[in-house]
């Protein structure tokens, strides 16, 4: 029951302590009791460094029933401050009104220190860098169980600031009123616990992920946080009750480090606010204690004299929820505290448990439930070859919780039928044969909360998929313009994708495909045995129909992955009897790891010479190792009548780089080097026009490394290397 009011120091304002759990330090014994604080009052201390009223180092303390109030300090930790692996558990505490010019107004926590927070209350602290409530940082970990965070202010995380690989646990918490993101996760630790909390009117969002960025309510913080699951949102309904106005200008005195307020109107009992918790001025955030009043002036430990004035209101601050509140019976009975701020038993007697720091009594209800859940089927693959699949699924409710979720599916464009219902967390699975059988297929879900209360059919649907499950011809058609059932029988039904195409005549041993004009933005990986053409416009009856000047099929990998550059626009690993004949091949950038470095347009390993790239156009595309066109690594492929032009390297080859090392890099050799070298065949160029690509090191057109290449009737011209061979380089 000890109070530390106003005391100062470099760490640790009211309490250092350091080194004291019995570890070693420099192989001598530290030892010590551990800092066990009841009922402790800690107000108005401040620090230089950290923690303005407590400073932890390599120890350990554990506090029941404290009150942490307008502390400060000019760096981190205006209430607390841990660091070296210390741990403070808090249990029943109040930490509020703390302040800390850089991070952490109410508590900071760093390198691998650890906070375990119980039926807390973290309200009104004020930091000026990270973390309102609480920074944690440098694989610190979180435990949040049962808390009230209200009304935190700061640039980035007003609540809590998570970064530095920290690990935490936050259940059945309430996360209302702070700026600038209640939670704000970036770089944290994986595993994350999220459950059963309450997010409400943080002004600045609820939620900040690296990932998503800002979140605004607690459903799309269940859909996209990992870890998070059955948060809500709703009012808390805080018992607070509105004091007055101030009708003069509150005054510090150094003497007390008290700050006097006047309210000439009230008529407060003497001393009977005193131990109450204040926010002298609505609208700023930072709390205060009140040690004493009369009738009409109240009386606050530290200096508040700037933060409010004549003509503001005040307000008196009571985190116990009222009759209504969102709060009420939503909590996770599971893992709930055994008490609340009070000590009153949890669950309550009805069974149930409240969110928050506080178990209100058993006959408070919360709100009725009236918000329809939200719900959405994840993206599928672009096929499925088999009639039966999975449709995984995101669903989500603020308030009672998901029930069921519907699964229902179009077929062509047609009408929206129910396929199948599940209990929320149950498989959904589509099978096209009870339904229309093969074909394309949208679909959406529909989510029934436990109040039973349906979502509302989306505009449009969530996700779709073409069902491929036999194949009958030979050959297999392809055309992005196509408006038929994409059966890939004819022109009319063609395929619309050329990924698709391929594995269709991988799944159901097709060997030839035939593609139609225009831009794929996709990327392909070749199988053997398949004979990959483009150039048609639909009228050819024989491959030496087309007119390959003016009938272009262009594969673009500009923004294939994900938006992005894929690294590779065509791969053929270790194929054989394969042919890709016809296509511009552009918007590839190989700037991965390993392999990923190299073939920004075709990236070929291993291939014999039973296989052959040929009229194709290799343009537009980089690598950050070798072969910005392409890169064929120890293969014997077949190269006739291309046009490889406009493509760039960091290190070797612009255009094209040969050499018997799938991983390539300047001057080093990577793990699959062969030691045959030069003896080892290459590719046959025959006939092919190598023109104005670039090399930021060596082969601007073509780099042969370690591996012997035979080149006939082409021409190499225009290209330009920072280093050796514009044209060629020869290396061994």
């Amino acid at each position: 029951t000890t109070t530390f009011i106003n005391n100062t120091g470099y760490s640790g304002g009211a309490v250092s302590c350091m080194m004291n759990r019995g570890a070693t330090r420099d192989g001598r014994p530290a030892t010590g009791p551990q800092v066990t604080m009841d009922a402790c009052r800690l107000l108005g201390n401040s620090a230089d460094e950290k923690g303005g009223a407590v400073f932890l180092y390599d120890s350990a303390c554990t506090a029941d029933q404290c009150v942490f109030v307008g502390n400060n300090t000019s760096n981190s930790g205006g209430g607390i401050a841990l660091s070296g692996e210390s741990d403070q558990v808090m249990t029943g505490c109040i930490v509020a009104g703390n302040q800390a010019w850089t991070r952490g107004g109410g508590a900071f926590v760093d390198t691998m220190s650890t906070v375990a927070a119980e039926n807390t209350v973290i309200a009104g602290n004020v930091a000026g860098g990270f973390g309102g409530g609480c920074k944690a940082d440098n694989e610190a970990l979180l435990d949040f169980l049962n808390c009230t965070v209200s009304a935190n202010d700061a640039p980035a995380g007003g609540g809590l600031h998570i970064s530095g690989l920290t690990s935490f646990h936050l259940i059945n918490s309430i996360f209302e009123g702070n700026t600038n993101q209640a939670v704000y996760e970036t770089g944290a630790a994986t595993g994350a616990v999220i459950l059963n909390n309450l997010f409400n009117a943080n002004p600045d969002g609820d939620y900040y992920d690296d990932d998503y960025g800002v979140l605004d309510n607690a459903l799309q913080i269940n859909f996209y946080v990992a870890g998070a699951e059955d948060n809500i949102l709703g009012a808390p309904l805080f018992s607070h009750t509105a004091g007055g106005t101030w009708t003069e200008s509150p005054v510090y005195d150094p003497a007390t480090h008290t700050t006097r307020f006047i309210d000439a109107v009230a008529s407060y009992t003497e001393d009977a606010l005193a131990g109450m918790i204040m926010n002298p001025g609505i609208g700023q955030y930072r709390l205060a204690y009140i040690v004493s009043n009369t009738e009409t002036a109240i009386d606050v430990i530290g200096d508040y004299s700037s933060l409010s004035g004549t003509g503001d209101t005040y307000q008196f601050m009571d985190f116990h929820i009222q009759d209504g509140s969102a709060a009420l019976d939503r909590g996770n009975l599971a893992a709930a505290s055994g008490t609340d701020m009070d000590g009153e038993p949890r669950p309550g007697d009805d069974s149930l448990t409240d969110i928050g720091a506080d178990e209100a009594p058993g006959a408070y209800l919360p709100p009725e439930d009236t918000i329809p859940p939200e719900s959405f089927a994840l993206p599928l693959l672009d096929e499925y070859l088999t009639s039966s699949f999975e449709i995984s699924y995101l669903a989500a409710d603020g308030e009672t919780g998901v029930d069921t979720v519907a699964l229902y599916y179009s077929y062509y464009g047609g009408d929206w039928m129910l396929h199948t219902s599940v209990p929320m967390g149950e498989t959904l699975v589509f099978d096209a044969a009870a339904a229309d059988g093969d074909g394309r297929y949208e679909f959406y879900t529909i989510a029934t909360d436990l109040a039973g209360n349906p979502e509302e059919p989306p505009a449009e649907a969530d996700t779709s998929t073409l069902v491929v499950t036999a194949f009958t011809g030979n050959r297999i058609y392809v055309d992005v313009n196509a408006a038929g059932l994409e059966t890939g029988l004819n022109w009319n039904d063609a395929l619309r994708s050329l990924e698709t195409a391929v594995r269709v005549s991988e799944g159901f041993s097709v060997n030839e495909i035939w593609t139609g004009d225009g831009v794929y933005p996709e990327t392909v990986v070749l199988h053997s045995g398949l004979a990959l053409y483009g150039g048609f416009d639909g009228t050819e009856t024989t491959i030496e129909d087309r007119d390959l000047e003016n009938t272009i099929s262009v594969i673009d990998g500009s923004a294939a992955m994900a938006g992005e550059p894929a690294y590779h626009v065509v791969t053929m690993n270790t194929v054989t009897d394969c042919i890709l004949n016809g296509f511009t091949i552009t918007g590839g950038n190989a700037s991965g790891i390993e392999h990923q470095r190299s073939g920004g347009g075709i990236y070929c390993y291993a291939c014999d010479d039973t296989s052959s790239i040929s009229d194709c156009r290799i343009t537009g595309n980089s690598a950050s190792d070798a072969g910005g066109g392409i890169f064929l690594g120890y293969s014997q492929i077949k190269m006739a009548r291309c046009r490889i032009y406009g493509n760039s390297a960091n290190q070797l080859g612009g255009g094209i780089c040969a050499s018997d090392d799938p991983y390539l890099a300047l001057n080093s050799r990577g793990p699959n080097r062969r030691d045959t070298r030069a003896s080892d065949p290459g590719p046959l160029i025959t006939e092919c026009t190598i023109s104005g690509n670039s090399s930021s090191a060596n082969g601007g057109g073509i780099c042969n490394d370690d591996i012997g290449s035979i080149i006939t009737n082409s021409v190499i011209a225009g290209n330009t290397a920072a280093s050796y061979g514009g044209g060629l380089y020869l290396s061994q």
